[in-house]
């Protein structure tokens, strides 16, 4: 009837067939997996995104006070130096005057 051949055909076949079947489970098992890293991992970023950005406005406003504050530093600066000459000016002609007086 079946000769040995062919039931050891049919048995190795068989076994082969459960053998990828359970290997194409797996394999959809690790890609679904990876599908749902991926998706956490893009809501990671998104939030590191978001902090980041939150974190930079502030210190970019503070970059802008600062900047500022420079600026009105040396206008001062500037102010103060063109009043001492003013000043200077001013005291040497009272200087002269007192003593042509």
């Amino acid at each position: 009837m079946t000769s040995l051949t062919q039931v050891l055909l049919v048995v190795v076949i068989g076994v082969l067939t459960v053998l990828l079947v359970v290997a194409g489970i797996q394999v959809v098992n690790i890609l679904r997996e990876i599908r749902w890293m991926v998706a956490k991992m893009n809501r990671i970023l998104d939030d590191v995104a978001d902090l980041t950005h939150s974190v930079t406005q502030p210190v970019v406003s503070l970059s802008g006070l600062v900047e500022g504050l420079k600026g009105g530093v040396r206008l001062v600066a500037v102010m103060r130096k063109i009043l001492g000459k003013n000043e200077e000016e001013e005291g040497g002609e009272v200087k002269e005057r007192q003593e042509e007086g």
